[in-house]
């Protein structure tokens, strides 16, 4: 699955204030450097990595070799739904919604007076109207 041009300015856009997490040295994209991104994305979902001018690989090689070691592509994991709704389904239902809004401000700001809550009680009462009458 490859990134967009958007996908990718859209997450560089985010990192951009970032500092280095993991650092790819001089023997490359060895296991400990894997097992440390994966733990990095694990907690924080994106990170970004420096490469060292002696390891030998470019920013770009080290990038793809870490996506494709670590199961992440670009920065995105792929969950399947099944697993989704059993672990998060909030998290599902989110994503379910945010896709049907408008990719512009309107549905980012609809998405941010969105609340999901996982049973039927919630503090957000219905609604009670009065009959108006002339």
């Amino acid at each position: 699955m490859a990134l967009t041009g958007r996908q990718i300015r859209q997450l560089r856009s985010l990192a951009h204030h970032l500092e280095p997490v993991i650092t790819v040295g001089k023997q490359g994209v060895a296991p400990a450097v894997v097992d440390q991104a994966n733990a990095a994305l694990e907690a924080h979902e994106l990170i970004k990595c420096s490469a060292l001018e002696n390891s030998g690989l470019s920013a770009r090689e080290a990038a793809d070799q870490l996506a494709e070691l670590t199961g992440y592509i670009g920065g995105l994991k792929e969950v399947q739904y099944s697993k989704l709704m059993s672990e998060k389904p909030e998290k599902a239902m989110q994503l379910a919604i945010e896709g049907m809004l408008p990719n512009n401000t309107l549905g980012r700001k609809a998405a941010t007076r969105m609340r999901l809550y996982a049973g039927a009680e919630h503090k957000n009462g219905a609604q009670k109207p009065e009959e108006f009458k002339y």
